[in-house]
């Protein structure tokens, strides 16, 4: 209940009427609040932006018709004259299909495995060796984080101007008002007493 209560003064503090308590300064600050709401409101657009940019960068799931299984070497190919052309030797490899039937064909294997060896297969749902899915770019949620790091960035920002505009000229302004309404009243005062 104390975060209503302080959001109810809050509102009340800050809103526009025709209290005749309140100075050029309130009025002002009242306006300075409202602006800075909307700034922060429309910095929001560019973080929801960023943060669409969020989908792309999921792991890829289970639903990419990519499997990893583990492929035997049958026969190891020597590269001729002993060196490769490629960036992985090929070799005869057997391996099991989504649907388990067994496949045996001429893929990439790492360098150096002899026959009997077992490596890790990228397959695709047929069973044919293909690319391995592909690595999120970075973690899940990075670009989210970086909106909301915005947001607040944008926040903080606001937040310390309006404090500094607020200390250093309407709060003077404010306080040089106090001083000429006390000593207005203290004239009034003094006339009024009897000598």
């Amino acid at each position: 209940m104390q975060v209503a209560d302080w959001m109810v003064r809050l509102v009340r503090r800050y809103r526009f009427d025709d209290n005749p308590l309140r100075r050029r300064s309130d009025r002002i600050e009242s306006a300075m609040v409202v602006g800075a709401l909307v700034v922060l409101l429309l910095g929001v657009w560019p973080a929801l932006i960023l943060g669409q940019g969020d989908r792309g960068t999921m792991p890829v799931g289970p639903d990419d018709g990519r499997h990893l299984v583990t492929a035997v070497v049958e026969e190891a190919a020597a590269p001729p004259g002993g060196v490769s052309r490629g960036p992985l030797p090929k070799a005869r490899a057997r391996w099991t299909a989504p649907d388990g039937s067994a496949r045996t064909g001429m893929v990439s294997a790492p360098a150096g495995v002899g026959v009997g060896a077992a490596f890790d297969l990228w397959i695709d749902d047929q069973g044919r060796p293909t690319t391995p899915s592909p690595e999120p770019s970075g973690p899940p949620f990075t670009v989210t984080f970086a909106a909301a790091e915005y947001v607040l960035a944008t926040a903080a920002l606001l937040f310390a101007g309006f404090v500094g505009l607020r200390r250093c000229f309407l709060d003077r302004r404010r306080y040089r008002e106090w001083d000429a309404a006390w000593a207005a009243a203290n004239e009034r005062w003094r006339r009024s007493r009897p000598s």
